[in-house]
Parts: C-alpha cells; structure tokens; sequence
C-alpha cells in the first residue's frame, strides 16, 4: 500500500462557513502508480483528497514524486481502515518536458 504517487497540485482552502466556523484545510490531486482497466476506465486517473492545511509544509515541489503515510483509524463496525494522513517527499517530477 505504500506505493509512491505523482502529486500534480494542491489547493488551500480558507473560508468561514455559516455557523461561523472556520474551515482551513488542503485539497491535494495525486495520481497512483497504477492503472484502471475495466468497462467504464481506463487509465491513470487523478484523486483528489482533503488533508489537513499544514500538508502544505511536508509538500517541497509540486509536482513530484511522494511516499503516501497511511495511518489505520476504526472505520464502520470498528474495522480498521487505512487513512492517507501525509505525503513524504522522493523526489522531484518534470512534467513541463512532456509537453513539448
């Protein structure tokens, strides 16, 4: 499971809500090192995820290549579910070369 992943992007998001309560947090677009091959998709498709704002520090160049921490909270009826709870730093990616 801890396969590294492409981080292509990231965006913060800072606003306050209705109740007045303030909503700081991260949405980071990742690509996993592997391929969808079924009926509907085919591909390396992108997630997008919510982290906590200060994933922002351990994020040293975007894009690039990053080892996925996982952390195992109590999911439904108490099983333990793997959670991505930050992003380690490998190394960098050029993907401006690829456009050429």
């Amino acid at each position: 499971m801890n396969e590294n992943v492409l981080v292509i992007g990231y965006k913060g998001i800072d606003f306050e809500n209705g109740q007045g309560k303030r909503i700081k947090n991260c949405k980071v677009t990742y690509i996993p090192n592997f391929k969808v091959k079924d009926e509907l998709s085919h591909g390396y498709l992108p997630i997008q995820i919510k982290l906590e704002e200060d994933i922002k520090n351990s994020l040293k160049e975007v894009p690039g290549i990053y080892k996925p921490i996982y952390t195992m909270l109590p999911g439904s009826n108490n099983m333990p579910k793997p959670t991505l709870t930050g992003l380690e730093f490998v190394k960098s990616a050029d993907l401006t070369s690829l456009f050429k």
